[in-house]
């Protein structure tokens, strides 16, 4: 096994009983799940350091700052080798504006192939001094939004605003593995997308929305900039609705691990 791939655990098939989901442990047919610990590349110092660069918000008068940390703790990277999907959740909050906060669940699934033409000298992590790290992109791992399931819900001064995202760089995917967030050698992943929908941003903070503070938002720019924690969450994960929803989840290096069997 590649030393620098996220550890992949077995857990069963589900089955549901009434609202009870019960665990069957079968080997043949276990669900390779494991979760992980997603955090910004560094602290946030004023210019440097967000999970999530909104541009077009803070452009247009609809946030305080681009950048959003995350809020009451960490986000969370889910993977399952089963059926090739991936999920990414987390609530994040507006570096300068506590109640600016934004929910957000993110479906991906692994990219069929990862074409020679993803893996360009471009992609290389940008880090001057670092000569080890320009060829990490050939190990990384390629993803899809998966259309229809990435969302991101208002709470806060945007309560009722609701968004929906799409790649915006479909041919790069969305990308992980060591130095993939451009901006260190951690395991990190990176992304580019355009969010749409209506965002209502109580400016004033009066507790009730006007109608000059509802917007259509169409192709609003930003990015995903993370650092992913290599070793699992211990506690095991929560499989009620996980198994509902059928949400299987991809090992971040399972072609390096095949290629090493």
């Amino acid at each position: 096994m590649n030393t620098r791939s996220l550890l992949i655990g077995a857990i069963a098939g589900l089955a549901t009983v009434g609202t009870s989901t019960v665990v069957n442990v079968d080997s043949a047919q276990a669900l390779e799940i494991k979760s992980y610990n997603v955090m910004e590349f560094m602290p946030h110092d004023g210019r440097n350091g967000h999970a999530f660069w909104m541009k077009d918000l803070n452009d247009s008068g609809l946030a305080s700052d681009r950048h959003f940390v995350f809020k009451d703790g960490p986000g969370t990277f889910t993977i399952n080798e089963t059926d090739g999907k991936a999920r990414f959740t987390g609530t994040i909050v507006n570096v300068k504006a506590a109640d600016e906060i934004w929910d957000f669940e993110i479906d991906m699934v692994e990219m069929g192939a990862n074409p020679t033409s993803l893996k360009a000298a471009h992609l290389a992590p940008k880090i001057d001094g670092n000569s080890n790290a320009q060829n990490a992109y050939e190990a990384w791992d390629f993803y899809d939004f998966v259309p229809g399931n990435i969302s991101m819900t208002g709470r806060g001064v945007y309560e009722g605003s609701s968004l929906s995202l799409r790649q915006k760089m479909t041919s790069l995917g969305i990308q992980i593995g060591d130095g993939a967030n451009d901006k260190n050698t951690d395991l990190g992943m990176s992304a580019w997308f355009y969010a749409n929908g209506t965002v209502k941003y109580d400016k004033d903070r009066s507790g009730s929305v006007e109608a000059s503070e509802i917007h259509s938002i169409t192709n609003s720019y930003g990015d995903i900039n993370v650092k992913i924690d290599p070793k699992p969450v211990p506690e095991p994960m929560s499989l009620l609705g996980l198994g509902a929803a059928a949400i299987g989840m991809v090992g971040l290096k399972r072609k390096q691990q095949q290629v090493a069997n």
